[in-house]
């Protein structure tokens, strides 16, 4: 049986990786739009949005939105609401300060987030130092699905798509990866209750970060001859 290769550095998405925001994010557009008299279809859940930018939601669900000055006001109450409930600082998800403690291997945030949100979270919860950089898919990097964010950490990792592991949650981020030369893409789930039933790359299923955990200590023994 071939070896599990050992990996040179874990690279994690933000939003449904770190911290459970995606059901608050949609709670949140979802309270925007009814300030504009605009709802989601009722088969939508948040399930259908995970990982995909506001404007994009908007451009797809509600085309018929003609008035830039209209989606400019509902981007902008959207950002602010946002904002207002980063001020909380959300919780970690279970076990992931555990386990980037005991991952000795170099790790990154590479997310479609703003950076000032995501370091307010990191150092909130004094796990900053776990992580060597944070990009951010803004301005100069497109975000997700383009492949520019987790090519640019590589890049500064001075590693190849092949050597990094990349945990994700969103169909855009396991494309963007994928899109990148990642080979080993874990799709978080919490519980299976971020879960969107759509395996695009045969990535793998990630239930729990104790699961994150064990895999790179086995990839380890593995290795080194142990059982």
């Amino acid at each position: 049986m071939k070896k599990e290769k050992i990996f040179k550095a874990y690279l994690f998405d933000f939003d449904g990786v770190i911290i459970n925001s995606e059901p608050k994010r949609f709670y949140i557009l979802k309270k925007c739009l009814r300030k504009f008299n605009m709802k989601f279809e009722k088969f939508i859940t948040y399930h259908h949005l995970i990982g995909t930018p506001v404007i994009s939601i908007l451009n797809k669900h509600f085309s018929n939105i003609k008035s830039k000055k209209t989606i400019n006001e509902i981007l902008r109450e959207y950002d602010f609401l946002v904002d207002e409930y980063f001020e909380n600082t959300p919780s970690l998800f279970p076990n992931l300060k555990k386990t980037l403690g005991m991952i000795s291997q170099p790790k990154a945030i590479v997310t479609n987030a703003k950076k000032e949100r995501v370091l307010k979270v990191l150092k909130y919860h004094n796990i900053n130092q776990y992580f060597s950089f944070i990009i951010a898919c803004k301005n100069n990097v497109k975000p997700k699905p383009s492949p520019d964010g987790y090519k640019m950490a590589c890049k500064k990792l001075n590693l190849k798509p092949t050597d990094v592991v990349v945990i994700e949650d969103s169909d855009a981020g396991i494309k963007s990866a994928k899109a990148a030369g990642v080979k080993k893409i874990f799709r978080y789930t919490y519980k299976n209750k971020n879960y969107s039933n759509l395996f695009i790359y045969n990535e793998v299923k990630l239930k729990d970060y104790k699961s994150l955990l064990n895999f790179n200590k086995s990839v380890a023994r593995e290795n080194h001859g142990l059982k």
